[in-house]
């Protein structure tokens, strides 16, 4: 699976290495001084000799965490309580993907299936993460795979996404899960998380943390109805202030 090494000599009289890429092979030198390599044969790999299945438990392996703090940790570092820097590496070897294209191919969806994503508190799924926000995922191609996501929403500072762009993000998705806070008890109303009303077609949808039994409730089927369905609007006249209707002044009574 490792692609060969060879090594020419430069006009200097020293020898020019340079180490070779599984991703790439080249036919035709890059310069006079320089010789490239070229991808070894992957059918005498002992790993692709292997049943797909077998080999798929393999990548499952590899690529799937049995850390039973995931959640917890995740929600101490998006909350900033915890510093990077004391956070717990993560049982998972993404190192295969760049073994060779074969590889890379068949296991990529194990690794973006089958584990719950962050996503970022402004850019939404443009940069996901598993465990620390700080070290977030780039390549759009692999975010694209995701479809399970967990956001920390935080309820008593302003949105730094509008209603279009979370509909646009999460409709359609197979999980989401908002979890809110607020820095003080009841300190402010449902403003931002009501900019997630229009999401539609999630097929699992959690609304928990600092927020009411049944207004999470109303949101969760609101969220897991059918593209285009109107959901009837959540009215409770029990706390009014706490919805967000015209009598709510969320500059004097919200903290914001």
């Amino acid at each position: 699976m490792a692609a060969t090494m060879t090594q020419t000599v430069t006009s200097s009289g020293w020898p020019l290495r340079r180490p070779a890429h599984p991703f790439y092979s080249f036919s035709t030198p890059i310069a006079s001084s320089v010789k490239v390599y070229h991808l070894a044969d992957q059918t005498r790999s002992p790993l692709f000799t292997l049943p797909a299945e077998l080999r798929n438990k393999i990548y499952f392996y590899l690529l799937t965490t049995t850390h039973q703090r995931l959640e917890d940790d995740r929600r101490e570092r998006a909350r900033g309580w915890r510093s990077s820097y004391v956070l717990p590496g993560l049982d998972i070897h993404p190192n295969i993907l760049a073994t060779c294209k074969q590889a890379r191919d068949e296991a990529t969806d194990i690794l973006y299936t089958n584990h719950v994503f962050g996503a970022h508190q402004s850019l939404l799924t443009q940069c996901p993460y598993l465990l620390d926000p700080s070290r977030p995922i780039y390549q759009k191609a692999a975010a694209d795979k995701i479809g399970r996501w967990w956001i920390c929403l935080r309820l008593d500072i302003e949105p730094r996404f509008d209603e279009e762009k979370v509909t646009k993000a999460f409709t359609g998705m197979d999980e989401l899960c908002i979890e809110v806070w607020e820095a003080q008890y009841a300190s402010c109303d449902y403003t931002v998380l009501k900019l997630f009303a229009n999401v539609r077609a999630v097929k699992k949808a959690y609304v928990t943390g600092s927020v009411e039994r049944k207004f999470a409730r109303w949101l969760e089927r609101a969220m897991m109805s059918p593209v285009g369905r109107n959901v009837p609007a959540y009215w409770d006249d029990s706390n009014l202030l706490k919805i967000g209707y015209d009598t709510y002044d969320e500059w004097t009574h919200g903290g914001r």
